[in-house]
C-alpha cells in the first residue's frame, strides 16, 4: 500500500508542478511530458525550471553532507550538503528548490 501511496503522491506533486508552471508542458519546449511510466532524474534542483526539464543541477555522487529520511512520515530532512572535492562550497537550504530521490520528487514549496 505504501509504495501506491508513494507513486499517487509523485504523480500528483508532478502534475501539480507542471499546472503552476506557464502553461502546459506540450507546450513548451523547456518542458518535458509527464507519463504514468515518467522517471524524474535523481539530484538536487535548484530552480523550478531545472525541475520542469528534468535536469538537476547536481547529481547525488557530486554532493556530500547529510541527509535523513523517516521511513514512517516520509519526510527528508537535508541538513548539510556540499560539493565534492571543494572545500567550503555548501549549498543553503535556500539555494535548493528541490531534489529527487529514488525518482521521487521532494520540494520546499
Amino acid at each position: 500500500m505504501g509504495h501506491k501511496l508513494l507513486y499517487v503522491n509523485k504523480l500528483l506533486l508532478a502534475l501539480t508542478c507542471l499546472a503552476i508552471g506557464e502553461g502546459s508542458a506540450a507546450a513548451q519546449s523547456d518542458s518535458i511530458a509527464v507519463t504514468p511510466k515518467f522517471t524524474f532524474a535523481d539530484g538536487v534542483y535548484l530552480s523550478f525550471a531545472d525541475f520542469k526539464r528534468n535536469k538537476p543541477a547536481y547529481a547525488w555522487t557530486d554532493l556530500e553532507g547529510k541527509v535523513v529520511s523517516n521511513e514512517k512520515t516520509y519526510i527528508t530532512k537535508i541538513e548539510q550538503l556540499a560539493l565534492k572535492n571543494r572545500q567550503g562550497i555548501v549549498l543553503s537550504p535556500s539555494d535548493i528548490w528541490g531534489c529527487v530521490s529514488m525518482a521521487y520528487p521532494i520540494s520546499k514549496y
